[in-house]
């Protein structure tokens, strides 16, 4: 599933979270509207866009070796940076968490449900993908 995740982050501009969230909300019957769907999306772009994005920004550019700086000292503030945007994840999760409503009757098919919400998302991604994705254990 992790590879799948990142094939649709990095080559069809999905968001783990969002994408991971919404199999969270079929898997616990949790009846999700478009309504909560556009709410989520908005978290979620807003978080990318002031929290989650520079943190990536910052720890790329920490990669590559830089000859006046020290390799250790480098490599270990990349690390640091990387655990913090693990955790800011983590902070993004469990807001979504919080606007799913509790469990209940959901009668969508898990495919349609991701489909209707890469709908709001914005950014189309490939119905195998999403497929192979509902489907993976």
């Amino acid at each position: 599933m992790e590879a799948l995740c990142l094939e649709l982050q990095d080559a069809h501009r999905q968001c783990v979270a969002l994408l991971l969230w919404r199999l969270w909300t079929l898997d616990q019957k949790r009846p999700v509207t478009r309504e909560i769907v556009t709410c989520a999306v908005d978290a979620v772009t807003a978080w990318n866009s002031e929290v989650l994005i520079p943190m990536r920004v910052v720890r790329i550019g920490l990669q590559p070796s830089r000859p006046l700086f020290d390799h250790a000292a480098r490599l270990s503030l990349r690390d640091q940076i990387q655990t913090a945007e693990l955790a800011a994840e983590r902070v993004l999760l469990d807001a979504l968490e919080r606007l799913a409503p509790d469990s209940g009757e959901v009668v969508e098919s898990p495919l349609g449900a991701m489909e209707a919400m890469i709908e709001v998302w914005g950014h189309p991604a490939p119905i195998t993908l999403l497929a192979r994705l509902v489907a993976a254990p």
